[in-house]
Formats: C-alpha cells, structure tokens, sequence
C-alpha cells in the first residue's frame, strides 16, 4: 500500500494509509531536527520535562488517566537518528472508531491527539513562562543515571561507542542523551528557549495507518498545526 501525502502546513506533512485490517489505529508525530553534538541531547532533555505534565493533565497520573479512559490508548516516545537528522517525537495507538459502541461520543484519536498537542504546545510553565525548575531537575537526573548506567547494557554501549568512534566529528556521531557533565549544566532557561526554537524550526513529519478517511485524519492536525 502506498500512503497518500497531505500537505498540513509548508513544515507539516501526513501520510496516511487507509486500511480496514487492524482493529487499532496509529498515528506518530515524529519533530526531524540536525543532529548535534550540543543540541541534541538538549533536545532530548526537554521532551522528557513535556511528556511531565501539561496545562490540563499537570501530572503524569492524568496523563495515563486520560488515555486509559480512551479504551487503553497507548502513547509512547521515540528518539533516534536518521542519518544526519534527530527523530523524536510521539506514536499514538488508539481503538478504531469503528469498533467503539454506537453510544460513544469520543474519539480516542482525535482525544488522544489532543494530549500530543497539550504536551508540545501546552507544557507546565511556572510563573515567568519557563519550564518549571522541579520537573527540569527531577529529568536531568533521571537522564544523568541513565548514562551512568549505560555501561551495564554491553550491547547499547557498544553500539553507541561504535557509532562514536567511526563518525567523530560527524553528526550521527553525536550522542542522544549527552555525558553527565553536559547535562547537569542544562537549565530551566536553556530548555524554555530549546522548546520554542524546535516548535519554530522543526519539519513535522506525521504517519497514520487505520480505518478513519485520512481527510479526517488531516483535519485533526489541521487544528493543532
């Protein structure tokens, strides 16, 4: 099958496949930015502080809340390289709006876009509009004990260490989380400006496989983009 491309806006693309096979839907929102030694584990950093907590659902608790009301709909993150390019973003696996019952007046894609769109334009902003110090700190050192406990996975330590030392100096060399000492100079500021900077800059590639038209798909992000 080969998907039908929807222009959304001049930096955000769909492609849809419509198919009535499978009982789920998905659809990713996937943000490409330049891979950098610099920026990409700032990159990193920050979808790591949205996927906290937002204007609507300020704790992680209502996030699930929220998703598992929509018939166990399930969000997950990705994060990798694509040649020279960052890939990070969301993937959105919700029920088919054909299988719901007659009576159901949500739709979980269209809900569970939603929550994407809470998370990357509606973050948890403290008084001064910046990301909020506690969520930043509490995610800088998750990330710092993540690194430090990459040495005990051989084989994605490995990979990494590979990867280093056969592309120095090139982007894909680049690490995705960064070391401990870069990470621990990130700030609240840093990532605030981070945050607006990718939503200004980022190409904006979407994926869809279900049952719903794609029209209809591409009118959903229509209203976020």
């Amino acid at each position: 099958m080969i998907p039908t491309l929807y222009k959304i806006t001049p930096a955000v693309n769909l492609r849809a496949i419509q198919t009535d096979r499978f009982k789920n839907a998905q659809l990713s929102v996937s943000l490409i930015l330049p891979a950098d030694k610099e920026l990409s584990p700032l990159t990193t950093l920050l979808f790591s502080v949205l996927r906290r907590g937002t204007e609507q659902y300020p704790t992680i608790k209502e996030l699930n809340f929220v998703l598992d009301m929509l018939y166990g709909a399930s969000l997950s993150y990705r994060n990798t390289f694509f040649g020279d390019c960052q890939v990070i973003g969301f993937v959105l696996e919700t029920l088919g709006k054909r299988y719901l019952p007659d009576h159901e007046q949500i739709d979980p894609l269209q809900k569970g876009l939603g929550v994407i769109e809470q998370m990357m334009f509606h973050p948890l902003l403290d008084e001064n509009g910046l990301l909020r110090a506690d969520a930043v700190q509490s995610e800088i050192d998750n990330t710092c004990d993540d690194i430090r406990a990459q040495t005990n996975d051989t084989r994605s330590y490995a990979r990494m260490r590979l990867r280093e030392c056969m592309f120095a100096g090139q982007p894909y060399g680049s690490s995705l989380v960064g070391k401990v000492e870069q990470v621990q100079g990130f700030t609240s500021e840093m990532l605030t400006a981070h945050w607006h900077r990718v939503l200004e800059s980022a190409r904006i590639e979407c994926f869809y496989v279900g049952s719903d038209d794609p029209t209809y798909v591409a009118s959903l992000l229509e209203d976020v983009f």
